[in-house]
């Protein structure tokens, strides 16, 4: 087993390794992938293994990076499906699969994993080497996983993928064809993925009394296990050996979040014995994968110098929100070396994340003579964007209406990936002032609306974030109408529009939600425009003040956000209409965040 360091040069790394070691750890490796991308990439359900390719769905829930993936019969016997992948300019081409249920690979009697797979232009053939190709695990528990093999011909082959001791479970299955070789360009042929178990998740949520296998903490820099409490033999405790970095931590991701949000119950708290009484040294409690800002936040604590159990208890402020990893960093900032044994961890509230949305997106009431589609099946629009392919995934299409009627939306889980469509041309969208959007999320962190254009072969990408640029609503349908000058402003071109996506920064940043309407148009909303509320807006434009009015639900708050994000008016209030003077605003483009008892609405303000 090789486990590989980061390094600049990994390519060249991975190539040596691979004549020694048919399979190897990467723990933290990430191959550069080009950004424009020729993929086929959605998912509606999950796959598990075996996976033979007869679902005809199989064909949505296999991704491709730098490639293309398709399900085709199988030209030796028509009467069975297979996958097809072909590579596409780079190295690391490869196709991908987010799995149903992790697979396990821990046990060692029973990690080994078969497929065929058959070059169809036959890569090692004609005097070249075999063709090189890894078989991938990713998302795992212990560290990404890899086997290297080699083909030759043009006949199926079967592959026999051992992976050695001192495994984990993964979520993902990566088949690169062509490591190494971007010039090969062979289209492959695989089938039958078997092996390894289905791998169900252990419910991970507080309290912890370390009784349970599943409630130890993985070590980062730290050698975690669960011991016998050395002044209990009846008791079970979870150790923590430090290393000598100055960070070396201990953390566990939750299964259900911890609510720290109610300021009167957010008190995480647990007993702590230092093995060689580790005194001064400041330790640290921390949260990650939060909900609202702050998205992590660390709280030190100290121990009185003793080997006797203390009570620890760590009080975190109000304004927090939803956190899905715990972190323990016994010597923060400093390179002691002690153990420590933990027990007892517990507070807060654990978090069941909201449900999906009751009802779809509110239908578009925009001209259709003023729109570009990209994503919408209840406005009527003829005008539609067609893209030629699809990268990332996303987690489910749905249909969200109850009635007969068929209103579709798509969901996302940012904790897996992005999702965006391309062409393979450009598409002159100079006519078009403004892009809409309409989003639900119950927790969502963040949010990127991505516009890309390819300028002669220059790819550039400019994005409008939310919380960044305005806040977040949360559970109930959101419209935003971005005007195109935003992203025009960072750089974007109108003529050489060519990809959109929908994401995150990375898959660091968690959270679900759903989109619908996505589309460009030519101009804002005017005066009296109507919503589910019967919200309307005079005079729109103006020069002096909006008069905003709700007929079905009393007005609870309004704010005011120019283009930029900021804002730059806000009321709170329990009633029917409200005034929002304009005086002091330059003139522009605004949007009015409008809360009733019915949900948000946003409206665009024009101030003359």
């Amino acid at each position: 087993m090789i486990a590989l360091p980061v390094s600049p040069s990994i390519n060249v790394f991975l190539r040596r390794i691979m004549k020694d070691s048919p399979w190897l750890i990467i723990h933290t490796m990430k191959f550069n992938i080009a950004l424009l991308l020729c993929l086929s990439f959605a998912i509606n359900h999950a796959q598990s293994f075996p996976i033979d390719f007869e679902d005809p769905l199989d064909a949505n829930t296999i991704g491709a990076d730098g490639g293309v993936f398709n399900v085709i019969p199988d030209p030796d016997d028509p009467t069975q499906n297979v996958g097809e992948f072909t590579p596409c300019c780079q190295d690391f081409s490869n196709m991908q699969l987010s799995l149903g249920q992790n697979i396990d690979l821990s046990d060692d009697n029973n990690n080994t994993i078969t497929f065929r797979i058959k070059p169809q232009f036959g890569t090692g053939t004609n005097g070249q080497a075999p063709g090189q190709h890894l078989l991938k695990f990713e998302q795992g528990t212990t560290g990404d996983v890899a086997y290297a093999f080699t083909t030759q011909g043009t006949d199926w082959q079967l592959i026999t993928a051992d992976f050695g001791p001192g495994l984990g479970n993964y979520n993902k299955l990566v088949l690169i064809p062509d490591a190494f070789q971007s010039a090969l360009n062979d289209t492959y042929l695989v089938d039958d993925f078997s092996g390894g178990t289905n791998f169900v998740p252990p419910v991970v949520v507080l309290p912890f009394d370390f009784s349970d296998p599943d409630h130890i903490f993985q070590g980062a820099g730290s050698v975690v296990s669960m011991e016998v409490d050395p002044d209990d033999p009846t008791n079970d405790v979870m150790q923590i050996i430090v290393g000598a970095g100055p960070m070396d931590n201990a953390y566990i991701d939750l299964s259900q979040m911890v609510d720290l949000s109610d300021d009167a119950n957010n008190t995480i708290s647990f007993r702590m014995k230092p093995i060689n009484g580790t005194g001064s040294n400041t330790h640290q409690f921390r949260v990650e994968a939060g909900t609202s800002n702050p998205l992590d936040l660390s709280i030190d604590f100290v121990t009185n110098g003793t080997t006797n159990w203390q009570n620890i208890a760590i009080d975190f402020p109000s304004g927090l929100g939803n956190y899905g990893r715990l972190v323990i960093i016994p010597d923060a900032n400093n390179t002691a070396v002690d153990t420590y044994l933990i027990d007892d961890l517990m507070g807060g509230t654990n978090f069941m994340p909201p449900s999906d949305p009751e009802e779809p997106a509110p239908d578009p009431n925009t001209p259709d003579a003023e729109v570009l589609s990209i994503y919408s099946d209840t406005g009527g629009f003829t005008n539609v964007w067609t893209p030629d392919y699809s990268f990332g995934a996303y987690d489910l299409e749905a249909d969200l209406d109850p009635s007969s009627t068929e209103n579709f939306a798509i969901k996302m889980d940012f904790g897996v990936q992005g999702y965006g469509q391309g062409t393979d041309g450009v598409t002159d969208i100079s006519n078009y002032n403004y892009l809409h959007l309409d989003y639900y999320t119950g927790y969502a962190t963040q949010m990127r609306i991505i516009l890309i254009e390819n300028d002669g072969g220059s790819v550039n990408e400019y994005y409008y974030e939310l919380p960044t640029n305005e806040p977040f609503n949360y559970e109930s349908w959101t419209s935003v109408d971005l005007d195109l000058s935003f992203f025009e402003n960072q750089g974007f071109s109108k003529e050489f529009f060519f990809q959109y996506k929908i994401g995150t920064e990375s898959n660091l940043t968690p959270g679900i939600v759903w989109y619908d309407n996505l589309y460009f148009h030519q101009n804002v909303l005017g005066i009296g425009q109507i919503n589910r509320d019967k919200i309307t807006v005079s005079p729109n434009p103006t020069n002096g003040f909006w008069q905003i009015k709700s007929q079905n639900h009393l007005l609870g708050s309004i704010e005011v956000y120019d283009v930029l994000g900021k804002l730059v008016s806000s009321l709170r209030l329990h009633d029917a209409e409200a005034i929002i003077s304009a005086e002091g605003l330059t003139a522009g483009l605004y949007f009015a965040h409008i809360r009733t008892e019915g949900g948000t609405h946003i409206q665009k303000l024009l101030k003359n």
